[in-house]
């Protein structure tokens, strides 16, 4: 699985002020005080171990997402981490941007060529 600058710890990032976080009560039906055990049936890193390789592409400069959600993920043992030297977070699904080329890197080294990517 290959996660461009994704959110990986939905309580965390439910107390942020953006549009991507106010969005999350009305996806999971109710916030994480009201409905836990839904958000703990989706949150990342609540579901570890994977079992599968995992690789996590996050820029440096991401405004939306903080590149601490991928690195927690990753002390966490969650995949091994690629930071974007000055990259934002629409720099993972922009193919003039550096992270085309560490998303093409990781696919290539996913087993058996298939690899699942999320963002």
């Amino acid at each position: 699985m290959i996660s461009l600058a994704g959110i990986s710890d939905l309580i965390a990032y439910e107390r942020h002020d953006n549009s991507c976080a106010s969005s999350l009560p009305e996806l999971l039906g109710g916030t994480s005080s009201d409905v836990g055990e839904r958000w703990g049936q989706v949150n990342p890193i609540g579901l570890l171990p994977f079992g599968i390789p995992v690789e996590l592409i996050h820029g440096d400069l991401d405004g939306i997402v903080p590149l601490a959600q991928s690195q927690s993920l990753a002390a966490a043992g969650g995949g091994d981490l690629f930071i974007i030297e000055d990259g934002g977070h629409f720099d993972m699904v922009a193919p003039h941007a550096m992270a085309f080329q560490y998303i093409c890197q990781s696919m290539h080294r996913m087993k058996d060529g298939r690899a699942i990517v999320v963002g």
